[in-house]
């Protein structure tokens, strides 16, 4: 129930992540301002909605771009730093085919799953940014990761700074990690994005690829190799883990990580490796 979050967030039980992120000075009143923001939050999706399933709060943090901007424009290089201030959210499926929306200050928006076509008039609005991740979703038949759509809601698809992903066993692209070329973004507009001309199904169907998910990454091989969210084991609705996908070795599936996240937060600079002449 969506009451329980709201009455264990006021006894304190979620205090000590409140305190990671909002808290880093160890004073009593910042934890206390996090805390009641925390439980204003909740409380209004309450009050709004009355949903009748679980609710979880999710952070957004703050960026500021101190030189550079889209990594694709600045050749992988950009240079940002944090900032103290975050977005937070709190949701809860609501057992019904609309998504239901109420950002504090502006009008509530409602989606329903039924009707996912593009409006020319919802250009460049919130309306169009949910209606188009929730077509997608449709569309390739997988729950994406949150992890990825909010990644996707910074910069949808690119060239990321790094670029490479350490593993623990040979590839045909090197002994001891695999590359990307870019992550592909949320749209079929661009070719290399998940249900563009040259994505995730293309690959399927054209390259022969398992179908075990949805490819996210494309690698330096032009196709001989693929980065995919692996839906095997957890359904199509489940969190899914990465994996590489070797063409030129029968397909070989190589287990990347246990998440996109992960994956993200794993992925180091090409200069962190000798390349032989």
């Amino acid at each position: 129930m969506s009451s329980a979050l709201l009455s264990s967030l006021r006894a304190g039980d979620h205090d000590g992540a409140l305190a990671a992120l909002y808290a880093l000075d160890g004073a009593q009143s910042s934890l206390d301002r996090a805390r009641d923001r925390a439980c204003r939050t909740a409380g209004n999706l309450m009050k709004t909605f009355a949903p009748s399933g679980a609710a979880v709060l999710f952070s957004g943090p703050g960026r500021t771009e101190i030189g550079g901007n889209h990594t694709d424009h600045q050749h992988g290089r950009v240079l940002c730093g944090s900032v103290d201030l975050d977005m937070l959210a709190c949701a809860a499926p609501n057992q019904s085919d609309v998504i239901r929306i109420q950002s504090e200050g502006y009008p509530a928006l409602e989606i329903s799953l039924h009707d996912l076509s593009v409006r020319e008039e919802e250009k460049n609005t919130s309306a169009a940014l949910v209606r188009g991740v929730a077509a997608k979703v449709q569309e390739l038949g997988y729950k994406l990761p949150a992890s990825y759509i909010w990644l996707m809601k910074q910069h949808n698809g690119g060239i990321p700074f790094n670029t490479c992903f350490p593993t623990d066993c040979s590839t045909s692209w090197a002994d001891d990690h695999v590359a990307i070329s870019g992550i592909f973004g949320i749209g079929r507009e661009k070719k290399y994005s998940l249900c563009g001309k040259f994505g995730s199904q293309f690959m399927i169907d054209e390259w022969e690829y398992p179908a075990i998910g949805v490819a996210i990454c494309d690698c330096p091989s032009a196709g001989h190799d693929m980065i995919f969210l692996d839906y095997r084991e957890c359904g199509p609705q489940g969190e899914p883990k990465v994996v590489h996908i070797d063409q030129e070795c029968d397909y070989e599936i190589t287990p990347l990580a246990d998440n996109f996240e992960e994956f993200i937060r794993g992925l180091v600079n090409d200069d962190d490796f000798e390349f032989e002449d």
